[in-house]
């Protein structure tokens, strides 16, 4: 097996996840106040997210993840990483 060597370096810096978010409101239609509310943090918490001034802290990810539909299972709180790994072969 041929082994690979990465040594290229980002040319750009990661993206911040509020931009993510900030796309997530906008495909949503979602204003920053009734977001803010489903969150369950301030609106002025969100702005500093949006801004970049502030982290999204794991808790906040949770939330995140319901809102937008891709939260974790409340059924199987030891949900598998790739479900396919586990998954029958037919």
């Amino acid at each position: 097996m041929a082994e690979h060597k990465f040594s290229k370096r980002l040319q750009r810096e990661p993206t911040h996840p509020s931009v993510i978010l900030a796309d997530a409101l906008i495909a949503m239609e979602l204003k920053i106040a009734p977001a803010a509310r489903h969150l369950g943090i301030s609106r002025q918490l969100l702005h500093k997210i949006l801004s970049g001034l502030a982290s999204i802290t794991p808790r906040l990810a949770v939330h995140i993840g319901k809102l937008c539909g891709n939260g974790p299972d409340p059924d199987n709180s030891t949900q598998p990483h790739n479900r396919r790994l586990i998954s029958p072969i037919l």
